[in-house]
């Protein structure tokens, strides 16, 4: 992934940071997922992925707060 998608990705994680519940949690899967996809739509299929996967409700909310930060800029 480029450094501008990466830049992105920061940039809506910063913006909805205010409105998390796990912020550490969050960060910590950016983290893992931007060295291991390609594309900034290979990470939010994996961001949604995640979404189906997870059993918590505050980390499922997390997740679809920082895709509509993401997709909205």
């Amino acid at each position: 992934m480029d450094e501008k998608v990466i830049g992105k990705i920061w940039d809506a994680y910063n913006k909805a940071a205010p409105h998390l519940c796990e912020l550490f949690w969050l960060k910590n899967e950016i983290s893992y997922l931007i060295p291991n996809t390609k594309n900034l739509d290979t990470f939010i299929d994996a961001l949604n992925q995640k979404i189906q996967e997870e059993k918590t409700i505050s980390r499922k909310t997390d997740l679809k707060i920082f895709i509509f930060y993401l997709i909205s800029k």
